[in-house]
């Protein structure tokens, strides 16, 4: 079953909560648009300050007092709807994951003696609470960070191109060689994660056996041949750990030329600042939404690894469920 047909049924399984859902994504909407306005109070404010003439949306005749007065009262506003919004995805993410254990468990309670002889309860339990955990996952990062970052680069690029085509188009641009080598480590890193959950399913679940088991280990005295095989375990999951993080460290490649392009698009702005084309006030507000297109693309990288992470839980998860 492919990864789009998951979700889906995973969307299914949460239908009791998609009130809750909603009205966090009208939040988070809410946020990521107003965000969008502060570059352009600042604007304002250094235009004032420096004494070149300015305009602003909601002001006719802008005066430091009014923009100053905008900034505190929309950080405030801002602050508490964030705090409102995490607020809410944490009780969403509680209640949905005890919904699916709650869930899981009903079935299991279901199947027939031959499934438990043929299957690890050690096993079960992992490919559960590895389920729950990427539903948990998902709805944090990408609906807490990763759609909030996109739409508010989406405003972003839109002013910026406003302004500057050519540097609306180079911060979108950026994304290009940083994807290409954040897709390499992708790939590779998703065949080292499947061999790591295949041992912690397969090797390490057992341990789940042996504490369950207790009194026959101790019977046969067997405690030196599971302390030994559990070292082995141990160092397969290191070692897997171990190249995970040898090809996260040679992604670095995609950081450092991001930083560099980064510093073109700086350098160009200020060029502009420094001819007159641009304003004290456009200068410093070109530079602001350059940084806030930025920002997805680190948010981008890491949650998609997460979601990918996921769908191995939620793969395995369903599996149970069928």
């Amino acid at each position: 079953m492919t990864s789009k047909n998951n979700f889906v049924r995973v969307f299914k399984i949460a239908k009791p909560f998609w009130g809750r859902l909603f009205g966090i994504s009208i939040l988070i909407l809410v946020l990521s648009v107003s965000k969008n306005i502060f570059p352009l109070i600042t604007k304002s404010i250094f235009d004032l300050i420096s004494k070149q003439p300015t305009s602003f949306f909601l002001f006719k005749n802008p005066s430091l007092i009014n923009l100053l007065a905008l900034y505190i009262i929309l950080k405030i506003c801002l602050t508490i709807l964030n705090q409102a919004s995490s607020y809410a995805s944490s009780i969403l993410k509680i209640k949905l994951g005890h919904h699916m254990r709650y869930l899981a468990f009903k079935h299991i309670l279901t199947l027939s003696i031959d499934y438990f002889n043929k299957t690890q309860s050690g096993k079960i339990m992992s490919r559960v609470s590895r389920g729950v955990d990427g539903v948990r996952s998902i709805i944090s990062n990408v609906g807490t960070q990763l759609i909030p970052s996109i739409i508010t680069s989406i405003v972003a690029v839109v002013i910026v191109m406003y302004f500057n085509f050519w540097i609306g188009f180079a911060s979108i641009a950026m994304f290009l060689p940083y994807w290409a080598v954040k897709y390499w480590r992708f790939k590779i890193l998703s065949k080292i994660e499947k061999k790591q959950n295949r041992v912690w399913d397969r090797d390490y679940s057992h341990f789940w056996e042996v504490v369950s088991n207790i009194r026959i280990i101790k019977s046969f005295s067997s405690e030196h041949s599971e302390l030994s095989k559990f070292r082995r375990v141990v160092a397969k999951l290191t070692g897997n750990s171990y190249k995970m993080e040898k090809i996260n460290n040679q992604s670095v490649v995609g950081d450092l030329v991001t930083d560099i392009w980064t510093f073109a698009i700086f350098a160009y702005i200020v060029y502009l600042g420094y001819n007159g084309t641009f304003t004290v006030g456009t200068m410093f507000l070109m530079w602001q939404y350059s940084q806030i297109i930025r920002e997805p693309l680190y948010a981008l990288s890491w949650i998609y690894w997460e979601v990918r992470h996921s769908e191995i839980g939620i793969r395995d998860y369903l599996k149970i469920i069928d």
